[in-house]
């Protein structure tokens, strides 16, 4: 059974995927950490809105725009009941990944990942709070993998033959199908 990207290359290999048209708005020349630079955006995508005869947009920004569009956002009822704000994705997995790194480092995460030289010392502070996103995805996801894969081993061992036997068949059958493609 290949690992996360590779299962996710295999199940979404052959999906066809819709076109989406996305379009750039013209730049605005104003410092965008300023709330009336958030306000104009926010009030922008409201004009947008009304333009595509839209009762709801959503609007997607970074996490130092976000708390300032949140806020402006609070405070005006029209910009409250037809915006939805969102964090982008890149934020929000990082604030994950700090989550992940916050809550279980002291609970051996931090000494697993540099005994097993998946992450080097001077590097593990960056991987733990998210900072360094791709080395904090890759040693997440290979956490993940190894860890279930010690849980089913761990399964393995405590079942009965019988079961045992069919979760055999069934990861046979199951690895088949991603040799043809047929699942």
């Amino acid at each position: 059974m290949p690992g996360w990207t590779g299962f996710n290359t295999y199940l979404h290999n052959n999906m066809s995927i819709s076109l989406t048209e996305i379009g750039y708005l013209p730049i605005l020349d104003a410092n965008p950490t300023e709330m009336s630079t958030v306000n104009t955006i926010l009030d922008k995508s409201l004009k947008i809105a009304d333009e595509l005869k839209l009762s709801t947009i959503v609007v997607v920004m970074d996490q130092a725009l976000y708390c300032k569009a949140q806020q402006i956002r609070w405070s005006n009822k029209e910009y409250e009941e037809r915006i939805i704000l969102r964090l982008g994705e890149f934020h929000t997995l990082m604030s994950f990944l700090a989550i992940i790194g916050k809550r279980f480092r002291d609970a051996g995460l931090e000494d697993i990942f540099i005994e097993s030289g998946l992450v080097a010392q001077n590097s593990l502070n960056g991987v733990m709070n998210g900072h360094h996103y791709n080395r904090s995805i890759r040693a997440h996801k290979i956490m993940a993998e190894a860890l279930e894969s010690l849980r089913w081993q761990s399964f393995i061992e405590q079942t009965d033959k019988t079961t045992v036997d069919i979760v055999n068949t069934t990861s046979e059958e199951l690895h088949l199908s991603y040799k043809n493609k047929t699942f």
